[in-house]
């Protein structure tokens, strides 16, 4: 991907989670000026207590592995050039917690953390770090994810739930400029804005709002 001149490594899917893989990418591409890790997987809408170890390392490996195996790979060329970026997509779930989305919610508090950190660590290099906090996005990540979601074969309900979701093409716009001036953290939609503030405020009341409100919407 070139972004004004600029080569820049996008990874999505479960791309990340071959560390092999990466060292020798990263070995044939050279040094890039910036690093987008956007992969993000979803699980079945089960407790903790319902769900298999398989599918938590998983969503752990795609997620947040994926994440610190593609940086691990690509920094020491990103620390080679003039000017360089990292952008790291973390989630809404990382700031609340979403009943049946915990192992989800779990990776992406850990990309979160890492890349914080990673921000404090690379501070006084040419490297900017940020972290992205979509909410909701209307993409098919349950799909892609292998989970299915009730109604999401309905045309009519997925044009309704449309109406709330930011589109592809709007994150996509806010994760380039992220990118362009390395801002260190990127809301994405009005629904993560508002997650954020109140999960500040008043962290145990949101997290209850948030279970009943995933309470009526699943099963």
């Amino acid at each position: 991907m070139e972004l004004k001149g600029k080569s820049v490594v996008v990874t999505g899917g479960g791309a990340g989670t071959d560390r092999n893989a990466l060292s020798a990418l990263a070995g044939q591409t050279g040094p890039m000026d910036a690093v987008v890790n956007v992969a993000g997987i979803v699980q079945d809408f089960v407790d903790i207590a319902d769900l298999d170890r398989e599918t938590f390392t998983r969503v752990m490996d795609v997620n947040f592995w994926g994440t610190v195996n593609t940086v691990e790979a690509f920094l020491p060329g990103l620390l080679s050039r003039p000017e360089a970026a990292v952008v790291n997509v973390s989630s809404m779930g990382g700031l609340v917690p979403v009943p049946g989305q915990s192992a989800y919610g779990a990776s992406k508090a850990a990309v979160k953390l890492f890349t914080e950190g990673l921000r404090t660590e690379l501070r006084k290099t040419d490297v900017s770090v940020s972290v992205v906090f979509p909410g909701g996005v209307n993409t098919d990540i349950a799909a892609n994810s292998g989970v299915d979601v009730d109604g999401a074969d309905d045309p009519e309900k997925r044009a309704k739930a449309a109406e709330f979701l930011t589109s592809p093409q709007d994150a996509a716009s806010k994760i380039v400029k992220a990118v362009e001036t390395g801002k260190a953290r990127v809301i994405i939609g009005k629904d993560a804005r508002l997650m954020d503030t109140l999960s500040r405020i008043m962290p145990v009341k949101t997290a209850s709002a948030m279970a009943a409100l995933m309470g009526r919407l699943t099963p």
